[in-house]
């Protein structure tokens, strides 16, 4: 199956397209709330599609997408697991690994589910306000990444429930930040993260910043006598970069399969960002034409085409969807 994008919607629906196709392949509807986050599950063929994961308020429900149905409904969902018992306690985002998903909540609470067993375990660190964020780290099969309104990224031996490493991106900067034309008012709360396939993690907050730490990427010796590193390093401040690179809220950002980073602010300036000399630089840059306020940004490589979709609104407030397509030479376009 080819690389699948997922469309969550305020109305309690999600809509499946496979690129480089525009047309609906698949829906999912009537999920009776607001969808936070939707995930694949991972299985031993890493393009296998078949299961996703979605959340709603303080559930997950699980859909099988190989079913004959185009349309889905709540009453399709194969498994249903409790994320939160309070009930104001919504869930911000999921992510999912072999066995188990993890979840972020408005109160600040980091936790999983063990999928063979149901058991939901909560991290002893939560954050102080509202964890936006969550996501495994890569070949770390007990670590996971967290960010949220306190402007921490906190990192998690989850089976332990201990907290590895930590970093404050409101108390941390590269660089001094200089004034500008257009002062940003908003506090640094992490609005987005992304980890590449490599380990190396980046955090886009409301005012702007860009946090990249490269001290988790993995070694250039990685050959079959290749060690791995005892603790994963990526939040470590000597291999670490917090710079002010937007005007405004960076509210996606993902990774292609090739490092380079690819990021959208509220206003859809989208940006492109790859490695020199150890360091990121912007080597490309964009505009929506008629998202005007972005929701969220997804790369999907499909063979040696990378396509970036952008989800979000228009003027009016009607839903969109833009598709822009990069070439090797880190020119976008709109496909």
């Amino acid at each position: 199956m080819a690389q699948v994008l997922k469309c969550p919607q305020a109305d309690g629906s999600v809509r499946f397209y496979t690129l480089p196709a525009t047309s609906v392949q698949k829906a999912i509807r009537n999920l009776d709330g607001e969808i936070s986050g939707v995930a694949f599950g991972v299985g031993k063929a890493t393009t296998d599609l078949t299961d996703v994961w979605i959340s709603v308020e303080r559930r997950a429900l699980k859909f099988n997408l190989a079913s004959e149905k185009l349309i889905l409904s709540r009453d399709d969902a194969t498994e249903r697991l409790l994320l939160t018992e309070d009930d104001d306690d919504d869930v911000n985002e999921i992510a999912v690994s072999p066995h188990h998903l993890a979840f972020a909540c408005d109160s600040g609470i980091v936790g999983y589910i063990d999928l063979a067993s149901k058991t939901r375990t909560l991290m002893k660190t939560s954050h102080e306000q509202i964890a936006s964020h969550v996501s495994f780290i890569p070949n770390r099969p007990r670590e996971l990444l967290s960010g949220g309104y306190d402007s921490c990224l906190l990192h998690h031996d989850f089976q332990l429930q201990t907290l590895l490493s930590k970093f404050d991106i409101a108390q941390s900067s590269s660089q001094p930040q200089e004034p500008s034309e257009s002062i940003s008012l908003a506090p640094p709360f992490i609005q987005s993260l992304a980890i590449s396939p490599h380990g190396t993690v980046a955090a886009g907050t409301a005012d702007g910043r860009l946090f990249v730490g490269t001290g988790g990427s993995k070694e250039s010796n990685t050959g079959p006598r290749a060690k791995r590193r005892r603790k994963w390093e990526g939040l470590r401040a000597s291999t670490s970069t917090v710079e002010r690179v937007a005007e405004g809220p960076i509210v996606g950002m993902n990774w292609s399969e090739d490092d380079r980073l690819f990021m959208t602010t509220l206003g859809g300036s989208l940006n492109v960002f790859g490695e020199s000399d150890g360091k990121m630089e912007k080597i490309g840059h964009g505009q929506t034409a008629e998202c005007f306020k972005v929701n969220d940004l997804a790369v999907v490589q499909v063979g040696e085409d990378v396509f970036v979709v952008i989800a979000g609104l228009t003027r009016k407030a009607t839903g969109i969807i833009e598709i822009w397509q990069c070439t090797k030479e880190d020119e976008i376009a709109r496909a």
